[in-house]
Formats: structure tokens, sequence, C-alpha cells
């Protein structure tokens, strides 16, 4: 099985390309490497048998800049893949993924520490449309952005080649892996600690609640609001905690957290923020109250926690994802009553803290996306100038205020800017920057698509000047 579905059409035969002629002069920026074309910089819009159809773009002279996929019906209408006369076909997909995976080895050598990354990142590692997500070693999710990616891709030769190269090898290699009559369990000892053990299929008694069989399974999430459903499971079983389906344990950093693969966020957890989090751990004073804001399922205020915070208050507006921290709480062998999970709406409680004077030495504020688009630019800012102020408003002096931003439409200057107008102009606390963090090694971006840098991470000390 192949890795492009784009070289042969439903009827069997082979594809051929469309060709494209550019319009406007964007010729340096392709051979630089930006991946993207939009419609206006389209001679024309020629029709395609399906979304994500094998297309040559070529510059007004004829000549071939690059080699891709085409959507007609997207504003992002041609994603290039392979330059010149560089080869489009599955060796190329092929040495793309290989690439990524060696990375992700170097990145990752111990899985006890961290078995749970970003496989592909897209653009980052050449594979335009297509992310891939590893957890605990034996699941992996794919997501692929919009139909020309869903349909330019082999979504179950992609499975099949990670059951192979990725998933098999991070559950043990061939002399370490169990034999026919075993079953490999991952699960969570009494310190919080993930263990792995092999036991024979078919004992009798039950295994606790944390502990969890790995099983390989290929996931492929839908976007969100798709009409066919959250996903469809490629290959293997849906992971399975404590009769929850669709639930893995993972482990990162040492911490140990259940992931929801089909209920969950976007891939089930954010892996972009784990550079994020252990800055946070290693600035937490032990004793201290941290505040996790949009807190989803606990990832800032587990890393608070086992630095030994004397008590994390996490606030989401979702219930599932309140429990969900809650768990994952309980599962690092934290003593339960020094977290608090708020099911609410974070400007609400912040309000109601400042009506109270509820302060915290510790605030971390990881917002969804408030400007999702340029036409919410403005609207976006706002939205995260009055959130952060607020925060800054229940920081105690001497504390640390984390601010984020996961909106590639808010660029780095602009959203220093902002967070500077906040804190210093609406807030009028004084602070030191000790950190402005961006997405990890594992989710790279073209030198050329400056675009694709979307995540903003400052940390403040305040009124330490």
């Amino acid at each position: 099985m192949g890795l492009l579905s784009v070289q042969k059409l439903r009827n069997g035969e082979t594809a051929k390309p469309i060709h494209l002629i550019l319009s406007k002069d964007r010729v340096r920026s392709i051979k630089r490497g930006h991946p993207w074309v939009f419609k206006e910089s389209l001679q024309d819009l020629p029709a395609a048998p399906e979304p994500g159809s094998l297309a040559l773009l070529k510059d007004k002279s004829g000549d071939i800049l690059a080699k891709g996929f085409y959507e007609p019906g997207c504003n992002i209408a041609f994603r290039a893949i392979a330059l010149g006369k560089d080869r489009l076909d599955d060796n190329l997909i092929s040495e793309r993924l290989q690439r990524a995976l060696a990375l992700r080895r170097r990145l990752f050598p111990n899985p006890a520490v961290t078995n749970s990354f970003r496989l592909v990142n897209g653009e980052g590692d050449g594979l335009p449309g297509l992310v891939i997500d590893v957890y605990g070693g034996h699941v992996a999710v794919i997501k692929t952005d919009g139909p020309g990616a869903t349909c330019f891709y082999d979504i179950d030769g992609i499975a099949a080649w990670l059951c192979q190269q990725v998933l098999t090898r991070s559950t043990g290699s061939d002399s370490s892996k169990p034999k026919d009559n075993t079953t490999c369990f991952m699960g969570v000892n009494n310190n919080g600690v993930m263990e792995g053990n092999v036991g024979k299929r078919g004992s009798s008694g039950s295994a606790p609640a944390s502990v969890q069989r790995l099983q390989q399974c290929v996931y492929h999430k839908f976007r969100s609001g798709d009409a066919a459903g959250r996903g469809r499971l490629v290959s293997g079983q849906l992971p399975n905690l404590g009769g929850e389906q669709g639930v893995v344990l993972m482990v990162e950093n040492g911490a140990t957290f259940s992931v929801d693969i089909v209920q969950g966020q976007k891939t089930g957890f954010f892996l972009d923020q784990r550079d994020s989090r252990a800055l946070v751990g290693r600035l937490v004073t032990p004793g201290s109250r941290v505040l996790n804001l949009f807190g989803y399922t606990g990832g800032f205020s587990i890393y608070a926690g086992r630095a030994g915070a004397g008590h994390v208050t996490t606030v989401d507006v979702a219930v599932p994802a309140v429990k969900a921290a809650e768990r994952n709480w309980e599962l690092n062998g934290l003593v339960p009553d020094r977290h608090s999970g708020r099911s609410e709406d974070v400007f609400t409680f912040l309000a109601a803290a400042i009506s109270s004077r509820e302060m915290w030495d510790m605030v971390v504020v990881d917002p969804p996306s408030f400007a999702p688009s340029k036409q919410t630019k403005e609207t976006g800012g706002a939205a995260y100038s009055r959130l952060f102020a607020l925060a800054a408003r229940v920081t105690r002096s001497g504390g640390m205020l984390a601010l984020a931003s996961c909106s590639s439409h808010m660029p780095s200057e602009a959203f220093g800017a902002l967070c500077v107008e906040a804190v210093a102009g609406t807030a009028r606390r004084t602070a030191s920057v000790l950190a402005m963090q961006g997405q990890p090694a594992d989710h790279p971006f073209p030198i050329a698509c400056e675009e694709l840098r979307y995540l903003k991470f400052n940390m403040y000390h305040l009124d330490s000047v």
C-alpha cells in the first residue's frame, strides 16, 4: 500500500497533474521554500477531479517551480511539496516521514521520560496538511488539514507505515516484545510513576483502572464540525482506560496524563506546550498558590503540583476537561486536597476573584485562539488585553504571570506589545521578562513561512523592577 492516494483516480486510471500558472511574482518565495500559493496568485483556477489533485506549479514562461496538491475550493489553492525537477511520489513521502522520525528519536531518546510527541508537523516536515501525534508510544492520531490533504495522502498507507516503523518500535524491539501468549500493560504505581509489566492472556482478575494494555492504534481525527463524526479508526483498536474508550496514558517529562484521542480537543492533548509546562515546573515555589486558567486537562497544573505547589486551581468552562484534570492529578500521586477544579467561565471567575481579593503566586493564562483569522485580529486583541490585565490583578507582588496565545494571526512582536499594554498599562504593574517561548522542536515550521510560527508563551516576574 502506498503513501499517496492521488497517484490513482477512483476509476483506477493514472492521475494526470493539473497545470497551474502564477499570475503574481511569487517565484522567489516558492524557491525559498514557502509552501503556499493563494487563489489570487494563480492565473486561473482549472477544474479538478477531486480536492487534493496532483498539480504542477509553473511560472509565466512555463518552467516548473513546484509539484504539490491543488484544492480550488480552498483559499490556499496549492501546497508545494517538491521543488523544481524533484519527483513527487511515494519514495519522497517515505523519505520525509523517515526524516521526521529520525529527528523525534533524537529529541526523545528515552520513552520512560517522554513517550508522546508530534511526529509530523505538516509544512515544517515537508508534508503540507498532514499532522501526526504519537501518544504512549503505541497510539498515533492523524489530522489532515481539509479535503485536499485528506484526498492527497493515503491515510491507510500511512497508518500501515506507522504500525511498522513507529508504533511497533515504540512498544519494544523484536527481542523485547512479549511473545504471542502475553500482553504488555502500562500502569501507574502508588507513587504516580508509570510502569510496564507483562501478564498472561486470559488470566483471571481485572486490571485496575490506571492499568492499560498496550495495543497499536491509528486514528484519523476529523476537523471539528465534520458531518462524518469525530474520526475514523484506521488500524488496530482504540485504547481503553478503565472502560473509557479512546483514552490512552502518556508520559511527558516524567508526568503522567490520560488523553482522550476521540472526544478531546485537537488530537487529544496540547503537545506544543511541553517546554512551557516544563518552565512552569521550574519556576514554581514549593508551597505556593498556582492558578491555571483555560486549564483544559490540567497540563500546567500537574507540573505545578509535581514541583511542590501548596495548592493549584484549574479553571475551564468544559466540565469533562476539569474532570480529566482531576484524574490526571490523581494519576500522578498528588495530594487530592491540594487541587481544585472549577468548571466556569474564566472572565467570570477572575471578576469574582478580584472582588474577593484573592491572589496567587503564579498565574498561567493559556486561552484558545481569540484571533483565528485576520478579520478577528482586532477584536481578538482586545479580548487578550482584557484577559491579561485581569490575570495581572490576581497575581501576587513578586509572583509569576505566564501569558500565551496560539493565534498565527497575532505575530510575536504584536503579542509582546499587547502584553506590555495589558500588564504595565491597564493593570499598572511593573515586570521583568523571564522567557519568551514558542513551539518546541517537534513542531517545526519552514524558514520561509513565518505564518506557521503560531505559539507565543511569555513569562513575567511581576513587581521585580
